[in-house]
């Protein structure tokens, strides 16, 4: 595993930018003597123990302060001559071999120690594969701390730990590119012997260079060895290469976000459906190829955008670059909490270089790949993963993958399948669940949602809810949690709900039923089946003035998770009402899946409750036609009354016009900074719904309503009206109406295709304007543009 180490100071931070090299690279990696991750075990007495890290060059080094057992700076061509520890020395038998050049005087660490001159920064410049330096270190049962500070400029350099001649330790490293400047290094080496008699042996060896002439070089710099541990630091980002998997679960890795690099538009990606992508980009470098269609590992998802889910074994997707200098960078938000990164690539003949930069240093570097170029070979596939935090939320992460070496002049390449990033590192169980809330429909039928089992929640008496009549239900083991109301049953959900195959009443319409729980814990749980056929599941619930979480187990395990509710405490204001609609599947019929809705926040201690009003499953996706416009200009989705989705027809194309659907979403009535639920809806004889919702108290009655349709002009109309109910006028210090329209431009090049508002116009009886792009398309068209008329009715 490889370790990036935050910067102490912001002298060190300047002293790294001012080196004439491309800055030293900054990397740690915690090694035992097998390579695998040192777990910070305790040592005991005798044992034979090496392990080891690798820094990016400080600016400035002590050495006599970090060498009080040996030092040595190697700052001139006659050995003899370079300064080093007076006495008893511990560094011995000091060995350099190869093409020694110069010695260098711009390395990354200003060397200090008695009589040393300003700015010390001096090594031994060795040439070529092949060129080494070797030392020993006195054997020693109990820990011993040694810094060995190095220069790599395109060259390959593995530091080598022997202890009686057996290899303990080993590591690889060094500067791949040709562009000026060295990378400066500093590995950190705790060893441990079983004998004061054991020989130890130290080597820094350029095992490969990557110049054409062959010039590639290392400078060995300096040696200091102590009895001191090292000192702790905060870790920034760790990474490890790994076997890619046969199948990643994107929707379960990328809790946060996912992008899946299906086709060759950087502007047309598919990537997990959510109002705030937390990956910016990915942007091109260079020149992209083709898709593969062949990767090894099998990316499925249930919560995509263009598709939604990928389900099968037929997506193994990757966008491939070939030659050297090609390939991508992205972005991700900075957290001051952990977050963990997956990067699915492959290489053919090729290396890949990750490098990650915070605030524009590169403090994590990692190359890999592969070198075989045998004709009709597969590519090396691996998963990078990374771990990240931030010191500050303001600062900026970027992540660059790039094609660094091709073997094969022509054919050598990289591709990247997925990114995926997550607050967890999670598991993949086999099970794969996802889901999305919204604000609930007008009306709900559950017979046709619930073909394979429903429940309504319409009885005082909470075990005699009606339910789907079927000979073996499948919504099981429905059980209430904690309080109820006292009342529990209401009547005014914002849902009418229509069956016509229940038990007892066998046919309903219009019923608009749930039951309440309050405070913090109460709620209900069920089970519903497994198996690997991709089910539907619905579940319709209300807040006041709570946050409820709801959560898909399996086998024990949360598969997914969400927390949503109505912090609105005033007496007298609706239950805000939400359906969560999720999709899942797990490996076997024999996985147990239990559901847990449960208040997890009273913002009203007392009376903060939710109600729980349907539940249905299906093995087909849900349709709901009743609140969508669908016209050959247009197509609307405006369940519950705000629009979820919008696509118009813009240069003989329908075009999506990004909507957010969260508290910023459109088209919202605001009152007084809050929200206003629309509660019920009304359907009219064109097919229309006017939506209504309602602000009461003893000082005022005021409603609100919100219809979508599409007038002659074949342009959309919404009226939005507000009504005083009271004979007395109603004062009003803040009203407002969200357009919701997502025109956040993201990056560049890819908000060239993104529509923001560019005119607004209000007159008397209406709002008008447009939306356009930042540039023309490539035909020339004029901008694209969507009109709509907006009657406040006020």
């Amino acid at each position: 595993m490889f370790q990036v180490k935050r910067r102490a100071t912001a002298l060190l931070l300047a002293a790294l930018m001012a080196t004439s090299g491309s800055g030293a690279v900054g990397m740690a990696a915690d090694y035992s003597a097998s390579g695998s991750l040192d777990s910070g075990a305790v040592w005991e007495l005798g044992d034979t123990q090496v392990t080891g890290s690798l820094h990016a060059a400080p600016a400035e080094a002590d050495l006599e302060q970090e060498g009080p057992l040996g030092w040595i700076h190697f700052s001139d061509k006659t050995l003899e001559n370079c300064p080093q520890k007076d006495g008893d020395n511990g560094i011995t038998n000091v060995e350099l071999s190869g093409t020694l050049a110069q010695i260098a005087g711009d390395t990354a660490t200003d060397f200090r120690y008695t009589d040393a001159p300003e700015g010390n920064t001096k090594g031994q410049v060795i040439n070529g594969t092949g060129g080494r330096v070797s030392f020993h270190v006195p054997a020693s049962t109990e820990p011993r701390y040694l810094r060995v500070y190095t220069g790599s400029w395109a060259s390959e350099i593995t530091l080598r730990v022997s202890i009686n001649g057996e290899e303990q330790y080993t590591r690889s490293f060094g500067k791949r590119n040709t562009t000026s400047g060295a990378d400066c290094y500093v590995s950190w080496i705790t060893y441990q012997t079983e004998s004061e008699e054991d020989e130890v042996t130290v080597t820094a060896e350029i095992t490969d260079v990557y110049d054409s002439s062959g010039s590639g070089n290392m400078s060995i710099q300096a040696i200091a060895l102590t009895d001191e541990a090292f000192p702790e630091e905060e870790q920034l980002v760790t990474g490890q290469v790994l076997d890619a998997p046969e199948t990643a679960n994107l929707t379960k890795q990328g809790g946060i976000d996912w992008v899946q690099l299906d086709q060759t538009d950087f502007g047309a990606f598919n990537r997990k459906d959510t109002e705030d992508p937390m990956i910016g980009g990915p942007t091109l470098i260079g020149t992209q190829d083709y898709v593969a269609q062949n990767t090894q590992t099998n990316f499925v998802f249930l919560d995509g955008i263009s598709p939604i889910q990928s389900v099968e074994d037929d997506n193994h997707k990757g966008l491939v670059f070939t030659g050297e200098g090609n390939g991508l960078e992205f972005t991700l938000p900075a957290s001051k909490e952990e977050r963990y990164v997956n990067i699915y690539t492959g290489a053919w003949a090729a290396d890949i270089t990750a490098e990650v930069y915070v605030n524009d240093e590169r403090v994590y570097a990692e190359t890999y790949g592969s070198a075989d170029t045998t004709a009709g070979t597969p590519a090396d596939y691996k998963m990078l993963q990374l771990s990240y935090s931030c010191a500050d939320e303001g600062d900026e992460v970027r992540v660059r993958m790039v094609v660094s070496r091709a073997y094969d002049s022509q054919w050598g390449n990289m591709s990247v399948s997925a990114i995926t990033l997550n607050d967890a590192l999670v598991e993949d169980t086999g099970s794969v669940a996802a889901g999305k809330v919204s604000t609930a429909p007008v009306s709900a039928d559950l017979t046709s949602e619930g073909n394979i089992d429903w429940a309504y929640f319409n009885n005082a008496s909470f075990a005699d809810y009606n339910r789907k009549n079927v000979e073996e239900s499948q919504i099981t083991n429905v059980t209430p949690v904690g309080e109820q109301q006292s009342s529990p049953v209401i009547r005014d959900a914002k849902t009418a709900y229509v069956y016509t195959d229940g038990v007892d009443p066998e046919t309903e319409e219009g019923a608009h039923n749930g039951f309440v729980f309050v405070k913090e814990g109460s709620g209900v749980t069920f089970n519903v089946p497994g198996g690997p056929d991709l089910k539907y599941l619905n579940i319709y619930t209300g807040e006041w003035a709570s946050d409820i979480t709801l959560e898909l187990l399996v086998n024990g395990e949360v598969e997914y998770s969400a927390t949503y509710g109505n912090s609105v405490t005033t007496a007298g204001t609706p239950a805000v009402c939400n359906v969560a609609r999720l999709q899942y599947y797990t490996p076997s019929e024999d996985d147990e899946v239990e559901v847990r809705v449960l208040i997890s926040h009273g913002y009203d201690v007392n009376w903060g409750n939710m109600s729980i009003q349907a539940v249905t499953l299906s093995d087909t996706a849900p349709v709901s036609l009743d609140e969508k416009i669908t016209t050959d200009e247009w197509e609307i989705d405006h369940t519950g009354g705000q629009i979820q989705s919008m696509k118009t027809l813009i240069d003989g194309e329908m075009y999506t016009i990004p909507m957010r659907t969260d508290d910023r979403g459109g088209f919202i009535w605001k009152y007084n900074g809050r929200q206003i639920a629309m509660t019920s809806g009304d359907p009219a004889e064109d097919g229309s719904i006017t939506y209504t919702g309602r602000s009461r108290s003893s000082n005022e009655d005021l409603t609100f309503t919100l219809r979508y349709s599409v007038d002659e002009q074949k342009q959309l109309v919404v009226t939005a009206s507000v009504t005083n109910n009271k004979d007395t006028e109603q004062p009003v210090d803040k009203l407002s109406l969200n357009l919701g329209f997502n025109t956040y431009l993201e990056s560049y090049p890819q908000y060239n295709d993104q529509l923001f508002p560019t005119l607004l116009r209000c007159e008397k009886t209406h709002l008008w304007g447009y939306l356009s792009t930042p540039v023309r398309p490539p035909d020339d068209h004029c901008d694209r543009r969507a009109r709509g008329l907006l009657y406040p009715g006020l």
